[in-house]
């Protein structure tokens, strides 16, 4: 079974349609035609039912799509290997990203890799979890920053960067509990909600619920956003209350008021980490990973005597 036929077979899958899917491959229609029809005749199956006004995939079509798209992937990221094991690879750093990771940190880390590797290409992918790991996977990333523990990372190689050790509740200003210096959990429990949409990060949320539920209570959540800005933005205009970890205090928002929470479980806290394939190690990679351990254990320090210096809590 040729991998280029099972390019052509899924792009048609994509468009749903021979003739843009031709577009999109850049070949003529009658020789994307004859590669699926090639494809068929070799499983001895009809991927595509074209009886009807609009091509639809046949069962045995949809099984090969799952699996073709998995194949695919894997020999990109099979070629990525073999490449930098030849000593070929490109000075190229790709990196994914979560915003709410990424605050001033990672910001610190990019500037300091880039003044001692001026010579590689630097690229940034803003990226909801779930894609992060699927492109870490296929060999379109080649390192991620993310918050742990994340469902789908098993089997990756882990740094941790920084640890989250305190969680604060973004509030409004205006708000009574945002004169106080900390507040327990429980003093939420009558509050709005705005919250991370669980399609963008699902273990955040849930642990998010979780310590809700351990304190009596279920969050009355009247918005979400995938965005953490658009979240605190909503936060800033009075509409509720968010819980997040320490890193994203960083920002000070205008009408925003970080709260720290004392009674917050210890499982909520997160760990920012680099997330990368084992396999996919070249020195570009590890030069990054290297600069990265050595800024996270500077800042690491540094919030360790900002902490000594802090007065008790009340």
């Amino acid at each position: 079974m040729e991998i280029a036929r099972l390019r052509h077979f899924l792009a048609v899958v994509d468009a749903m349609h021979f003739g843009r899917a031709a577009d999109v491959l850049g070949i003529a229609q009658p020789a994307l035609s004859r590669s699926i029809k090639l494809l068929e005749n070799e499983i001895g199956v009809q991927l595509f039912d074209r009886s009807l006004r609009q091509i639809q995939l046949t069962e045995a079509g949809r099984l090969l799509a799952r699996e073709a798209s998995e194949i695919v992937s894997r020999e990109k990221l099979a070629k990525k290997l073999a490449r930098a094991a030849a000593g070929e690879a490109a000075k190229e750093l790709r990196v994914g990203f979560i915003s709410s990771a990424a605050f001033g940190f990672l910001a610190d880390c990019i500037r300091v890799f880039r003044q001692r590797h001026p010579e590689t290409k630097l690229q940034l992918f803003e990226l909801m979890p779930s894609e992060q790991i699927r492109m870490l996977a296929s060999g379109e990333l080649d390192v991620c920053y993310m918050s742990l523990p994340m469902e789908g990372t098993e089997g990756f190689s882990t740094l941790s960067v920084l640890r989250s050790t305190s969680v604060y509740a973004a509030m409004p200003t205006s708000w009574e509990l945002a004169r106080r210096s900390s507040i327990r959990m429980v003093d939420l429990a009558k509050q709005p909600f705005v919250l991370s949409d669980p399609n963008f990060s699902r273990t955040w949320r849930n642990l998010v619920n979780t310590a809700c539920n351990a304190a009596g209570f279920s969050p009355n959540i009247v918005q979400e956003s995938k965005e953490t800005l658009v979240v605190l933005m909503l936060v800033a205009s009075g509409l509720g209350v968010s819980i997040m970890h320490d890193e994203v205090r960083r920002l000070n928002l205008d009408g925003v008021k970080f709260v720290r929470i004392d009674d917050a479980p210890d499982y909520i806290t997160t760990d920012l980490s680099l997330v990368w394939v084992p396999e996919a190690i070249n020195g570009t990679l590890r030069d990054f990973i290297d600069v990265v351990h050595a800024e996270g254990t500077k800042r690491q320090k540094i919030n360790a005597l900002s902490a000594d210096r802090a007065p008790a809590r009340q």
